[in-house]
């Protein structure tokens, strides 16, 4: 053990299982948390499966009537991305959109068979809610707007549905081994941690504690760095925020890798300190502050001296 703590080899292997060992340690305890919130843990796949579609169905319903329909009727011009992504190649969701007299508006539901049907009926005077424009007043025409949707028996699309199912079914099958997984990985992760701890500042061949470059910039300025790091992170990760949810995992994955290493080079170089004694000494908070005490005493003394030298008249 103890020429492992000299070894350069040892501590860059430690370092990247570390990082893995993390990772895995925070997905795990994300995925513990999420399946548990959506039922994982109680309800039967089927059950999760309905209640994904129905919100993935109710969200499709919401595009087809504010989206869709308006320029289809009363524009009739920049339709082809609708009618692609809504033509039946491209999507298992199925609808047919109503008014108030039950007169069909626009459809691409042919009798397929279906394993979910649900219905939703907008007030005109949901329109409120948004900023009027011509496509509102349009849709206002009318009181009531009724729509029939169907996700498809067989998914043949791929689409959200098709996704959804995935990645549920796959959920369903690890839920358990997720557990264990996540409790390994912390394990892991904390005798990394301590291992690296106790190498830090150790170099072959020597019995002394060896500071490097690093150890040697105040380390109230090295944090102050690593928090301007992050903010810039975040600043970078915001302006993403409309892209797919694959790619702000993606992004953040990078960004989390980024700062394990960075609070891991803090936490390392912050035990070479403590073992070389008087860490605080380098610190520019320090040096202050033992600029302002020693300012404060010759002030001090020099009062003093006067009270002290000057005749009492």
């Amino acid at each position: 053990m103890n020429r492992l703590k000299h070894s350069l080899p040892a501590k860059v292997a430690a370092i990247f299982l570390l990082v893995i060992t993390i990772l895995s340690s925070l997905f795990g305890a994300v995925g513990i948390y999420v399946l548990a919130e959506n039922g994982f843990y109680q309800l039967p796949v089927a059950y999760i499966k309905k209640k994904a579609f129905e919100n993935i169905t109710r969200s499709n319903a919401y595009t087809v009537l504010y989206d869709y329909f308006p320029p289809y009727k009363y524009y009739n011009h920049n339709l082809n991305e609708y009618q692609e992504a809504f033509s039946t190649e491209n999507t298992n969701f199925l609808f047919i959109l109503k008014d108030s007299d039950g007169n069909i508006l626009l459809s691409n539901y042919s009798n397929e068979d279906y394993q979910l049907r649900s219905t939703y009926t907008y007030d005109g005077h949901f329109n409120a809610f948004y900023e009027a424009t011509d496509f509102d007043a349009a849709l206002a025409e009318n009181d009531t707007y009724t729509i029939d949707c169907f996700v498809k028996k067989t998914l043949t699309a791929n689409d959200r549905y098709s996704i959804a199912e995935y990645w549920i079914n796959f959920s369903y099958k690890v839920r358990y081994a997720l557990i264990p997984i996540t409790l390994i990985s912390i394990t892991a992760a904390i005798i990394l941690f301590i291992f690296l701890m106790c190498s830090a500042g150790r170099r072959k061949g020597k019995d002394e504690i060896v500071p490097n470059g690093i150890d040697k910039i105040p380390f109230d300025i090295l944090l102050l760095v690593l928090l301007i790091i992050v903010v810039i992170e975040y600043t970078i990760l915001a302006q993403f925020y409309d892209i797919s949810t694959i790619g702000i995992i993606l992004i953040s994955a990078v960004f989390g890798i980024i700062d394990i290493l960075l609070v891991l080079m803090s936490c390392m170089t912050f035990a070479t300190r403590c073992k070389l004694g008087g860490w605080w000494r380098n610190t520019i908070t320090y040096l202050v502050l033992r600029f302002i005490f020693k300012l404060i005493s010759k002030v001090y003394n020099s009062i003093k001296y006067i009270l002290l030298n000057t005749p009492l008249i």
